[in-house]
């Protein structure tokens, strides 16, 4: 976060593409005018009064967030998921999985490969992965 004077701010990325997102996420996207890959939006006071930021994924490190500022910007809520904690218990894993496989078998859930390498190239996969150049799935192929 910046500080712009007195007011707050956050800059937000669009590191994946929109195409084939739900129509809600494009929405958003759009709205937020993040309708193109690598395009930066700078954002003040993004959430409404007792709003809900959601953190999740790990790969740029911990975010630390000042709590006072919680209640001062409108009493909102800041959450972490962690995934152990929604598949436990075992009977919670596979009623999960069970749901996720009749979306991808009914067709609502698809998955395609954004990017598909020989594994020959496999040191050009890691150095991609490596420096967060992809989105999606990147598949090595003999």
């Amino acid at each position: 976060m910046a500080d712009h004077g007195k007011r707050k701010t956050i800059v937000v990325e669009q590191i994946g593409s929109p195409i084939r997102r739900p129509h809600i996420q494009r929405a958003t996207l759009i709205g937020l005018g993040l309708n193109k890959m690598h395009k930066r939006r700078t954002l003040i006071d993004s959430l409404q009064v007792r709003g809900t930021l959601v953190s999740n994924g790990t790969t740029s490190g911990p975010v630390v967030i000042d709590t006072m500022t919680l209640a001062t910007k409108g009493s909102l809520w800041v959450t972490r998921p962690a995934m152990v904690h929604y598949a436990t218990p075992r009977s919670h894993m596979l009623a999960m999985a069970d749901e996720l496989f009749a979306l991808v078998l009914a067709g609502k859930i698809t998955g395609e490969p954004q990017r598909v390498l020989a594994l020959a190239e496999a040191a050009e996969a890691h150095r991609a992965l490596e420096s967060r150049k992809t989105t999606g799935a990147t598949v090595l192929v003999p």
